[in-house]
């Protein structure tokens, strides 16, 4: 028996599932560039101040998935990572500083 005539009848194909994964070529976008905010200084902690939106044109369940996070020196604000709430988390007192930056 042809050792290569025995592998010629005794072949067999199989279906191959090719999945593209996404690549991150596309950039968050916020919906503003810079946001302003009136906030009394008796505004309870724990208060909402405005929610920030964003978007990115990646597949949303991997790159395209926005997450919020907020740098701010005084520790007054947080955020919530996923849905862009934008919280105060310390008591402000206008005497002490009447005006606040926060990166997002």
């Amino acid at each position: 028996m042809n050792f290569f005539k025995y592998f010629l009848f005794r072949c067999s194909s199989a279906g191959i599932d090719v999945h593209v994964g996404d690549q991150n070529d596309n950039s968050p976008k916020m919906d503003e560039k810079v946001l302003h905010a009136d906030v009394r200084e008796n505004t309870p902690v724990g208060s909402e101040l405005m929610r920030i939106f964003a978007s990115d044109n990646d597949d949303q369940n991997g790159f395209g998935k926005i997450t919020f996070s907020v740098e701010e020196e005084n520790g007054a604000f947080g955020i919530d990572s996923q849905t862009g709430q934008l919280i105060l988390v310390k008591e402000l007192d206008y005497e002490e500083k009447s005006s606040h930056t926060v990166r997002i």
